[in-house]
């Protein structure tokens, strides 16, 4: 039981070994080793993820990881929250307006796909299809986002609920 125990510390030590090198950032190196503490039964499968996904999306993943709430982190399916952030980089890459956003913008307002307390939901995908057209169209980012709001405009009315917050299917 012993050996077990000290074979798990040493594979955490040098897991976090493997993160400090990929992670430049201290203080998000920090809240990424609390969450994987956190994340039960998920953790190897995100230390795994980190290390094995595309460069040009890993630092989106990390950034999500280490921001979400603990009850994200036990229900996360790894795979469909790699695509999630893959088609966030990817819809910032298709549009002029979106090369345009900082990267600290990109991260904290863009990549989230949760504001508050919602239920957690993968929507990229959907919202992908339905403004594909619309977006093509349009030439800047406020164009964009008065378009979107139009279409939203359409489809959304406020009804009272006695949910404090819902989530983006739910609105719809």
């Amino acid at each position: 039981m012993k050996k077990a125990i000290v074979i798990l510390i040493i594979a955490c030590v040098v897991v976090a070994a493997d993160l400090s090198e990929i992670i430049d950032d201290d203080s998000l190196c920090a809240k990424l080793e609390r969450n994987l503490e956190n994340a039960g039964d998920n953790r190897a499968v995100f230390e795994r993820a980190i290390t094995e996904v595309d460069k040009s999306i890993r630092e989106g993943l990390i950034f999500v990881l280490a921001n979400s709430p603990s009850v994200n982190l036990v229900a996360f399916d790894i795979d469909s929250l790699i695509e999630e952030v893959r088609l966030a980089y990817a819809a910032r890459d298709k549009y002029p307006w979106g090369r345009e956003i900082s990267k600290e913008q990109f991260l904290h307002y863009v990549l989230p796909n949760q504001v508050s307390q919602e239920q957690h939901t993968f929507y990229r995908a959907y919202f992908m299809e339905q403004f594909g057209s619309l977006l093509d169209t349009v030439q800047t980012g406020s164009a964009a986002a008065i378009a979107i709001n139009y279409w939203c405009g359409e489809r959304v009315r406020f009804q009272q609920t006695q949910r404090q917050d819902q989530g983006v299917f739910f609105t719809l």
